[in-house]
C-alpha cells in the first residue's frame, strides 16, 4: 500500500517437469556417445569444414598416433605434422573430398616419439569422413573414423614377399630341371 506495508502476494508457476524430462534424456544421450566414442579401437572424429577447427577427436588418438588430442584442439594445423612426409601431399589433396563423402584414405603415421608407448615408429591408418548436413541441407561438420591398419598392410606385404619367393623358386626350379635335362 501507500505505507509500504505487503496488502499481497502475487506468484508465478510455471512447469518444469518437461525440461527436467529433455534434460536428463540429453545427459543420457551424451553418456552413451562417450561410452562408445571412448570404448572402440579407432578414432572418431568430429570437425568443422573448412579446417578451423576440430570439435570432438576421440582417446583413441592418442593411443594411435601417440600424441594427446588435446594438441589437435589448440593447433588444429598440427594433424599434418604427424602423416608421413611422402604421404602428406597425397593426404592434403585428398582431403577435399570429404565434403563430397568420398573420402577414404589409407595413409602412414609417424607415431610422435615424445608419447609413452612408441619411438617415432611408423604405422598405418585408414581414415574415412563423411559430411553432416543442417536441416536447410548445409554442410556444417564433417565426422570421420580412422583405423589403424598397420597389421593389415604388414600381412599384405608378407603376401607380396611370399609370392616373390614362390616365383623365385618356381623360376630356380625350372632352370634346375632344364639344365638336368641339358646335361
Amino acid at each position: 500500500d501507500a505505507n509500504g506495508c505487503i496488502i499481497g502476494v502475487a506468484s508465478l508457476v510455471q512447469d518444469v517437469t518437461d525440461f527436467h524430462i529433455a534434460m536428463e534424456q540429453l545427459r543420457a544421450s551424451e553418456e552413451r556417445f562417450r561410452q562408445l566414442a571412448e570404448n572402440i579401437h579407432e578414432v572418431f572424429w568430429i570437425r568443422e569444414p573448412h579446417h578451423k577447427q576440430i570439435v570432438y577427436v576421440s582417446p583413441a588418438c592418442d593411443k594411435i598416433w601417440n600424441r594427446s588430442s588435446e594438441i589437435l584442439y589448440s593447433e588444429p594445423e598440427s594433424f599434418w605434422d604427424a602423416i608421413h612426409p611422402e604421404d602428406r601431399d597425397r593426404v592434403k589433396v585428398a582431403f577435399e573430398k570429404q565434403v563430397r563423402g568420398d573420402y577414404d584414405e589409407e595413409y602412414r603415421v609417424v607415431r610422435s616419439p615424445t608419447g609413452a608407448t612408441t619411438d617415432g615408429s611408423i604405422c598405418w591408418v585408414r581414415d574415412r569422413a563423411f559430411p553432416v548436413r543442417n536441416e536447410t541441407g548445409e554442410i556444417y561438420r564433417i565426422v570421420g573414423i580412422a583405423e589403424d591398419i598397420t597389421q593389415r598392410k604388414l600381412a599384405e606385404e608378407f603376401q607380396k614377399v611370399a609370392q616373390s619367393a614362390q616365383a623365385a623358386n618356381q623360376a630356380k626350379s625350372a632352370f634346375l630341371a632344364n639344365m638336368s635335362h641339358e646335361l
